[in-house]
């Protein structure tokens, strides 16, 4: 099955406002919004994708091939400040069920 991201290019353009800044994907799932991001981000742009379902981390992994300013946390992200010790501009957070569980 496809998994197709709901107002995907409305999130995006109201999240991103510097594409040189740090953003999370709070809710990695199968990667549809963070490949969002990187592709609205420059290169000097970073994103954090939180995920704690290790199929997530195998789905998106071939979305997000090519792009290398990302990093996947496995851990839910009310341990956001655990794991990023910056600021960041922006975090998405897709509370919708997911169609892969």
């Amino acid at each position: 099955m496809e998994h197709y991201s709901v107002l995907k290019k409305e999130a995006i353009n109201y999240l991103i406002k510097d594409k040189k800044g740090i953003y999370v994907d709070g809710t990695l799932g199968a990667g549809g919004h963070s490949l969002s991001i990187l592709k609205n981000l420059d290169n000097d742009g970073f994103l954090y994708c939180f995920d704690l379902d290790d199929e997530s981390f195998k789905v998106s992994t071939k979305y997000l091939k090519g792009f290398s300013n990302y990093k996947f946390i496995k851990s839910n992200n009310s341990h956001l400040r655990d794991y990023i010790n910056s600021n960041v501009d922006g975090v998405l957070l897709d509370l919708g069920l997911s169609s892969m569980q």
